[in-house]
């Protein structure tokens, strides 16, 4: 019984044992055959991502494109809205035509004019030319920062990529879509509105090149009209000085053309020259404050101050008439092609200057000379404005010729009585001057006449021109004589320097 229930047993066991192994075998093979349907599903949803993704990568590197686009379509246009810089062109350069076309009339229409007349409407011309030619850099900036422009909006229309680009994606689709519609709509105002600008500065570059070739034309008139003046001055352009020529008692017609002439110019030359005349202003104030205190400074710091001022006499006893005359000498040179009439305000302000300061320091019979000589420079003056030559003004520059001749001739004999009384080479400088009054003279008298009042005028201006450098150096010695005197350190370059 016993061993009977030990068989049962014993195939029992075998037999689930067999069952197991069986299920074991059935459950490893489903598995198998599962893994292989997944993994090809796997493969099947990779690849289709991997599709989308790269669709999806081309889109958005479009997308990346537009807006590079759009950034740089809104700069464009914020440039644009800000407007160009050519609206103070745009509104001078009609009365500069204008000008230019008044100066061809005037050098035209005087066919007396003097020297000074070709001059000045030479000056005026330079001056135009300089403007046109400083606008016509400024617009071709203008003109290439537009022309750059539209490269870009070109560049933008024939992006055919960009233009047909149909993303699969819907979604995709319509942000795409959306923001190139949005572009386009963009492209096509700044498109616009870049053109009309490149149109309008077209136009007002045509205006200025225009105005340029007609003022550059005219400077090479007025320029051939100075040589034959020059032929016709060395020649001889009247007859002998008894010989009266009717066509030149137009006294009146000339002053009348030296007022408006020299009025428009000098009214033109002030409101232009705003930073130069700034400038001059401050330089008058630094030379005032710089004579001024280092003349106190002396006075205070020196422990004997009048030794000093021995070798300063102008800057102790007249500082201020010192310190206005360097400036008012030495400023009109800061100036590029200044109009006579501004000059000459400036030459006899500091003729008064340099009066004042010979009566109170040098000899007297100098003084009496050169008042004498001052009257005569004024009405040189005058007739330097002139722009027509007339009898009358060849008879005044004749007489002014004598009287500087008379003038300098009995001084010249008070020079050689003392020599030691007067400045070194006075006597010198007296016969040259004498000399070319005299050549003036002859010059006037034989039917030269603008080379007689070149001669003449010159020789005056330039007798004067020397005393007041004479008086500058002085002051501005002896304001550094002063400058050096205060303390100073033993290594500082005020040390150095005396």
């Amino acid at each position: 019984m016993h061993n009977i229930f030990k068989y049962i047993l014993l195939v029992t066991a075998a037999y689930f044992i067999t069952i197991g192994s069986g299920y074991a075998q059935v459950d490893n093979s489903e598995s198998r055959s599962l893994n292989k349907k997944q993994r090809k599903a796997m493969h099947s949803r990779d690849s289709v991502l991997r599709s989308f993704n790269k669709a999806d990568t081309s889109v958005n590197s479009q997308l990346q494109k537009l807006e590079q686009y759009s950034v740089t379509f809104n700069l464009i246009k914020n440039n644009l809205a800000a407007g160009l810089d050519t609206a103070d062109i745009s509104a001078i350069i009609p009365s500069t035509l204008r000008r230019i076309n008044k100066i061809k009339e005037l050098a035209d229409a005087h066919r007396s004019s003097t020297l000074r007349y070709l001059f000045v409407l030479r000056d005026n011309l330079d001056h135009i030319l300089d403007d046109l030619k400083g606008w016509q850099n400024d617009l071709d900036a203008v003109d290439d920062k537009l022309v750059q422009n539209q490269t870009d909006l070109v560049r933008f229309s024939k992006d055919s990529l960009i233009l047909t680009t149909i993303p699969t994606d819907s979604v995709l689709r319509k942000t795409f879509f959306d923001r190139r519609k949005q572009l386009i709509l963009t492209w096509t105002t700044v498109d616009s509105a870049n053109r009309k600008n490149l149109y309008k500065i077209n136009l007002l570059q045509n205006r200025v090149a225009i105005a340029y070739s007609s003022a550059s034309d005219q400077d090479d008139q007025i320029d051939s009209k100075v040589k034959r003046f020059a032929q016709r001055a060395i020649a001889g352009e009247f007859g002998p000085i008894w010989d009266i020529d009717p066509q030149y008692n137009n006294i009146q017609t000339s002053i009348k053309g030296t007022v408006e002439l020299n009025s428009t110019q000098l009214y033109y030359f002030i409101r232009k020259e705003t930073t130069t005349h700034f400038i001059g202003l401050v330089f008058l104030v630094i030379v005032i404050s710089w004579v001024v205190y280092n003349r106190q400074k002396v006075i205070r710091d020196h422990e004997d101050p009048e030794v000093i001022f021995t070798q300063a006499n102008y800057i102790y006893k007249y500082p201020v008439l010192s310190a206005l005359l360097v400036p008012v000498v030495i400023i009109p040179y800061f100036y590029d092609h200044p109009p006579v009439i501004f000059l000459e305000c400036f030459f006899l302000t500091s003729l008064v200057f340099v009066l004042i300061l010979v009566k109170r320091t040098l000899n007297a019979n100098i003084f009496n000379a050169l008042r004498k000589l001052f009257v005569l420079t004024i009405v040189y003056s005058a007739s330097n404005l002139l722009i027509q030559i007339t009898n009358i003004d060849r008879f005044v520059i004749l007489f002014l010729a004598g009287a500087c001749i008379f003038i300098a001739y009995n001084f010249n004999k008070k020079v050689t009585l003392t020599p030691t009384d007067y400045p070194k080479n006075t006597g010198f400088i007296l016969r040259i001057f004498m000399g070319l009054q005299v050549l003036a003279l002859i010059c006037d008298i034989s039917g030269r006449f603008s080379l007689a009042k070149i001669i003449s005028i010159t020789s005056v201006y330039n007798l004067w021109l020397s005393i007041s450098l004479h008086f500058v150096v002085e002051i501005i010695s002896q304001g550094l004589l002063l400058q050096f005197q205060s303390k100073k350190d033993a290594d500082s370059l005020a040390n150095w320097i005396d």
